[in-house]
C-alpha cells in the first residue's frame, strides 16, 4: 500500500518510463471493440488549474512533463496499450487541444472524441458508451483521466481484471486506493459489504467528495476510507442505462450530440447545440451516488491526480531536508518545499514548507498548507483579465506556435514559428492589420488571390479585412516577425475560411 511518500519515487522513475515508452513503440492495440477486449476511455479535458503557472487553458497538465520525463496522456495510454488486453483507446479531448493529442500520440491507433465545450465527466463518459454501444453494448469500457500518475502496472492490471469481472455482472466499479496523508482535493470513498462470488469486489456506502482537513484526516484515521482514484468500469450498455434512468438530461444530450456530430475515420466532433443542452455534472453525483449497481475495487497500487503542487512534490526525489527542486534552483537552508523553474534562476534561503514555480511571465509562491488556494487565484487573474492566467507566452497552434514579445497602445508583437509543411488558416481580421517580415527560413504568403515569397529580411502588408495566409513549403521552420496594428488586438478577432485542421 501507498506510504507518506506514495511508493512513487522508491521506484526508479527512469525504468518505469522506458517500459511506458516501449509499449507505445510496440505499437497500438486493435481497434475493434469486442467483449473480449476492454475499451479504455480516456478522459483528457481537464485544464489542471491548480498547477498554475506550468498548467494553464492553453496547455494543461496532461501535455506537461510533471514528473517521469514524458506527459501524462503518454503515460495513460501506455498503461492501456496491451493488445491482449486493450483495444485501441478511445480519447475524449476538448476541440481546442486535438492537435496537442493528435501530437503526443502520434503513431497509435485511436479514436478521439471532441467536444466543443466542456460538460464534466457524465457527458462525457455517456458521449464514449453511446460510440462504444454502436459496435458492441457489453463492451467494457475502463474510464481514466488522461492527467493521473500511477505506478505498478501488475497492481494496476489485477484490480482491473477484478473490476472487469463484475462489470460483466452488471456493476459499475470504481477504483480506491488507501489514502497516504489528509488530503482535502480528492474525493473519498468508503466501502461497503463484499459482493458474493466476485472476491475482492465491493458494494459502495458513502462518497464524501473533497472534504475539509478535520475531515479528512478523521477519514484516514478510521482506516476504512480510500482514495476515489476517478477509476471507472462497466459495460456500455449498463452505463447507458443507468445514465438514462438516473441522468436523462444527460443521457439525452450525448446521445444527440453524438448522433448528430461530424465523423470521420478516427474523430467524432461531438454536435456543439446538442453538447450545450446537457448539465455540467459529474459522474460520481449524476450516477454513482445514486446506481444500485455501484460497487469499488481496491487498488494496490500507488495513486495521485497530480491535483496540486504538493502531490508533486511528493513524489519528486527530495534532500535529507524535505526539499525537492527542478531546473534552474539554488537553496540554502530550506525545508519541506518544492522549488520549480521553467525559467529564470530561483535562489531561495531560508524557507520552510513553501512552493515556489517560477516560468518565464509567472511565479507562484504559496504555503504547502494553502497550496488548494492556487485555483482562487487562478480565477481572481481570469476575473482581472490577466492573460497569464489562461496562457502561457508560447501558445501552441496546430501549424507551430507564437509568442508575444511586446506591445503597447495599439499594437503588438508576436514571433511566429511555423513548422515545415504546416500553414495558417485563410482568415481576415475586422479590427487589425499585420506587417509580416521574414527572420528565419522561407515563407509562403497568400495576400487575397496572390502569393509571395518571403525570404529572411523580407517584408509584406495584410491590410485591414484583407484574406490571408502562411504556409511553409520548406524543410525547416519558419519564423514570421509579426507586427499587428489595431483598436483591437484579441485572438478572437478570426474570420476562417479554409482550415487543413478543420477549424474553420
Amino acid at each position: 500500500m501507498p506510504n507518506d511518500d506514495l511508493d512513487l519515487r522508491e521506484h526508479s522513475e527512469q525504468s518505469i518510463q522506458k517500459s511506458l515508452v516501449r509499449r507505445l513503440i510496440d505499437g497500438g492495440p486493435s481497434a475493434s471493440y469486442s467483449r473480449s477486449l476492454l475499451v479504455p476511455v480516456v478522459l483528457s479535458g481537464g485544464s489542471g488549474t491548480r498547477l498554475w503557472p506550468l498548467s494553464r487553458d492553453s496547455k494543461p497538465k496532461q501535455f506537461l512533463d510533471l514528473l517521469s520525463g514524458d506527459s501524462l496522456i503518454r503515460e495513460t495510454v501506455a498503461r492501456v496499450s496491451d493488445s491482449e488486453t486493450y483495444s485501441a483507446p478511445l480519447v475524449i479531448c476538448a476541440s481546442s487541444q486535438r492537435f496537442f493529442v493528435e501530437d503526443q500520440l502520434a503513431g497509435l491507433d485511436k479514436t478521439l472524441i471532441c467536444e466543443a465545450m466542456a460538460k464534466n465527466t457524465a457527458f462525457a463518459i455517456a458521449a464514449a458508451a453511446e460510440h462504444v454501444a454502436r459496435t458492441d453494448p457489453d463492451a467494457v469500457m475502463l474510464v481514466l483521466a488522461a492527467d493521473h500518475a500511477i505506478v505498478g502496472q501488475s497492481e494496476f492490471d489485477a484490480a482491473v481484471d477484478l473490476a472487469a469481472a463484475a462489470a460483466r455482472q452488471g456493476y459499475i466499479v470504481a477504483f480506491g486506493c488507501q489514502p497516504a496523508w489528509a488530503e482535502t482535493g480528492f474525493g473519498y470513498v468508503l466501502p461497503g459489504a463484499p459482493i458474493p462470488d466476485l472476491n475482492g469486489v465491493r458494494t459502495i456506502a458513502r462518497f464524501v467528495e473533497k472534504p475539509d482537513h478535520k475531515t479528512a484526516q478523521g477519514m484516514v484515521e478510521n482506516g476504512r476510507y480510500l482514495w476515489n482514484n476517478g477509476i471507472f468500469v462497466a459495460t456500455a450498455a449498463t452505463f447507458l442505462e443507468e445514465i438514462g434512468t438516473l441522468a436523462p438530461a444527460t443521457s439525452k444530450a450525448a446521445r444527440q450530440a453524438y448522433a448528430m456530430g461530424v465523423q470521420a475515420a478516427d474523430a467524432i466532433a461531438l454536435d456543439p447545440d446538442s453538447s450545450a443542452a446537457a448539465p455540467d455534472v459529474s459522474v460520481d453525483v449524476a450516477i454513482m451516488e445514486k446506481t444500485a449497481k455501484a460497487a469499488i475495487v481496491t487498488g494496490r497500487f500507488a495513486w495521485t491526480d497530480v491535483g496540486s503542487w504538493k502531490s508533486v512534490w511528493m513524489m519528486q526525489q527530495r534532500d535529507s531536508a524535505g526539499t525537492a527542486v527542478k531546473g534552474e534552483v539554488v537553496h540554502h537552508k530550506v525545508t519541506g518545499s518544492y522549488l520549480h523553474s521553467d525559467g529564470p534562476v530561483i535562489a531561495a534561503a531560508g524557507l520552510e514548507d513553501i512552493v515556489v514555480v517560477a516560468t518565464e511571465d509567472a511565479v507562484l509562491v504559496a504555503h504547502q498548507d494553502h497550496i488548494q488556494s492556487v485555483k482562487k487565484l487562478v480565477a481572481e487573474m481570469k476575473a482581472q483579465q490577466r492573460p497569464q492566467a489562461t496562457t502561457h507566452k508560447r501558445v501552441y497552434r496546430p501549424w507551430g506556435y507564437y509568442e508575444c514579445i511586446g506591445g503597447g497602445e495599439g499594437f503588438q508583437t508576436k514571433i511566429l514559428h511555423v513548422a515545415p509543411g504546416a500553414q495558417l488558416s485563410l482568415q481576415s481580421h475586422r479590427h487589425r492589420s499585420e506587417h509580416w517580415t521574414c527572420a528565419h527560413g522561407v515563407a509562403s504568403a497568400q495576400i487575397e488571390d496572390e502569393w509571395f515569397d518571403l525570404s529572411v529580411g523580407e517584408s509584406i502588408d495584410v491590410p485591414l479585412g484583407a484574406i490571408h495566409r502562411l504556409a511553409n513549403n520548406g524543410e525547416e521552420y519558419v519564423q514570421i516577425v509579426e507586427v499587428q496594428f489595431g483598436e483591437y488586438l484579441g485572438e478572437d478577432d478570426i474570420i476562417r475560411y479554409e482550415d487543413v485542421y478543420g477549424r474553420a
